[in-house]
């Protein structure tokens, strides 16, 4: 297993694992509820390209009111997006809980639900993020939305328009879309402040190498059962991808050195087999960890 670490034995993670108690239901159901909304109304995005390219070459009143007209509403659901990245910012002391604890795998054991929870902010995350970079019009319609906010400004008619989305949340939003990776950096940022407030913070990347192992685990199970690829095990993919890249990013060595904490080999062993040929937890591990191309992974990781 791994790179030439020992790791403890993992029990089974239940995938089943009830979602009960304080906060985890609502927590949950707006994960997994909502998020799905949330995905459904990014996939159907479609822009204003053609509202604004009318704008930008025939720069008349006009044309230019027209496409702040079909932009305004577009605006609305890319701050809906913005407004549920807070969202899983405010959930994630509650999901890290069970983590940060001196024996953190029989609190993963005993919390399962929770670490359930966890792998679904996860799997939103990825999938938000595989969306947002292959729709290049959010980019450009937010871009030119803000530029339209700062020439209405300065001609004095931004208070005879309703506009909801301004000044500071407008430039909040702009750094939220200009990442390739807006979710998972908005988790990557909370996690980091998370590790320095609080005083249990420090025992988090220790919980998430195990909570890591756990799926890793159940996929392992799932190839030597001869399990096929499934919607379930390729949740459990999100889920340990997700877990991987988090890691990755707050820990100094990162998830893929040769002893590392993770069982990283069996692990991305386990993305390959059971992604169903999805590219985007490949590209995750690939592109959005911060130690993958460094001189410490070994190069049997990178090849897998």
């Amino acid at each position: 297993m791994g790179c030439g670490a020992s790791y403890p034995k993992y029990p089974s993670f239940d995938i089943n694992a009830p979602i009960s108690g304080g906060q985890l239901p609502s927590i949950s159901e707006t994960v997994t509820v909502n998020g799905v909304q949330v995905l459904n109304a990014l996939s159907n995005y479609k822009g204003c390209e053609a509202a604004i390219r009318k704008a930008i070459t025939n720069p008349t009143p006009e044309a230019e009111n027209e496409a702040l007209i079909q932009l305004l509403p577009a605006v609305d659901i890319l701050h809906e997006f913005f407004e549920f990245s807070k969202k899983l910012e405010d959930y994630l002391p509650v999901l890290f809980e069970p983590l940060c604890t001196d024996d953190p795998v029989s609190s993963i054991q005993t919390n399962m639900g929770c670490a359930r929870v966890l792998g679904e902010v996860f799997n939103f995350a990825l999938r938000f993020d595989d969306l947002k970079m292959v729709n290049p019009a959010i980019q450009n319609d937010f871009s030119y939305y803000r530029r339209t906010l700062n020439r209405l400004k300065l001609s004095k008619q931004d208070k005879s328009i309703e506009i909801r989305v301004t000044g500071e949340v407008a430039n909040r939003m702009s750094l939220f879309f200009a990442y390739p990776t807006p979710m998972m950096r908005v988790l990557i940022d909370a996690t980091t402040k998370y590790i320095n407030t609080t005083s249990q913070g420090t025992k988090l990347a220790d919980g998430l190498a195990h909570l890591a192992n756990f799926f890793t685990t159940y996929l392992n199970e799932a190839g030597k059962s001869g399990a096929p690829a499934n919607d379930t095990t390729l949740k459990v993919v999100a889920y340990l991808t997700g877990t991987i890249v988090l890691y990755d990013q707050i820990s100094t060595e990162g998830a893929f050195k040769k002893n590392s904490p993770i069982m990283i080999r069996d692990a991305l062993k386990g993305v390959k087999a059971y992604s169903q040929n999805q590219a985007l937890f490949a590209n995750a591990i690939r592109f959005t960890t911060a130690h993958f191309n460094d001189a410490s992974t070994p190069e049997s990781i990178k090849n897998l």
